[in-house]
């Protein structure tokens, strides 16, 4: 009999590169798609799919019960806006939040985890099921940083990584010492749009992960999008925090990287 695996897709490549591992490990997969997106994309790989809300938590749970998943994997990224409009809970949504201890993110995690530990599945991290597109430490593409700008990037990678603690987005941008954005509610590539716009080129993105990230909820992610607003924004370098941050398609990312001149170093 077949590992059974459900894979819970959110938006982005992920959920695609999920299927295709889960596919070539023999794994028998069931995807549930929380978004539009997601489910355009997941239909032309997988029959065994079905669409459901984000608030319905008790039809996720009934559906991972059904098919007698041994785990669950959540996969892509669901927009935080959702969380504040739009949303229509169910019942076993509106029980789940009599549970929480807060609103933080990792009090909201702690009931999803516990709610699918009941159905008799494990949450595995994605970090480790997709650990063969990490970031490796080292030159990725083009140039290591010279030593003037590796000063820059030691200097202020405490402080990215404050920050990160206190609930920030995953991505900084410095230049010439100083900081120029940090990621907040908007996403990476409009954090680095706004950069690019106050600073001009030659902007540092940096993009590192909180010392207690949660891994089975969101694994970070850089791509061919991340060098596209990195080369309108005029920037010339890419910063992640090694065997913490997945690279999509490595090899397209590092042609375009080149192409656009743009260095990506994995410190």
């Amino acid at each position: 009999m077949k590992y059974k695996l459900t894979i819970i897709a959110g938006d982005g490549e992920i959920p695609i590169l999920a299927v295709r591992t889960a596919l070539k490990k023999g794994y028998d997969v069931r995807i549930i798609s929380l978004t539009n997106a997601s489910q355009d994309a997941i239909k032309n790989t997988i029959g065994n799919y079905q669409f459901i809300e984000p608030g319905k938590i008790g039809k996720i749970l009934k559906s991972i019960r059904e098919f007698d998943s041994e785990s669950v994997l959540f996969a892509g990224s669901i927009n935080r806006g959702i969380l504040y409009r739009g949303l229509k809970p169910d019942l076993k949504a509106l029980k789940a939040l009599t549970m929480l201890r807060g609103f933080d993110n990792k009090s909201v995690m702690d009931v999803i985890e516990k709610l699918i530990s009941e159905t008799g599945a494990k949450l595995i991290s994605q970090k480790e099921f997709l650990k063969e597109h990490i970031a490796k430490k080292g030159v990725i593409a083009g140039r290591r940083p010279s030593k003037k700008m590796m000063s820059q990037i030691k200097k202020f990678i405490p402080v990215v990584k404050t920050f990160e603690n206190m609930g920030s987005g995953q991505v900084f941008v410095i230049k010439d010492n100083h900081i120029v954005a940090i990621e907040a509610m908007e996403g990476s590539d409009e954090t680095i749009s706004r950069a690019g716009r106050l600073a001009g080129n030659g902007i540092i993105v940096i993009k590192a992960v909180s010392d207690d990230h949660n891994f089975k909820f969101d694994l970070p992610t850089v791509g061919t999008q991340t060098l596209e607003a990195i080369n309108k924004a005029g920037g010339g370098y890419l910063v992640v925090e090694a065997h913490k941050i997945l690279i999509l398609n490595i090899d397209k990312f590092i042609n375009l990287a080149n192409t656009y001149k743009i260095s990506v170093y994995s410190y």
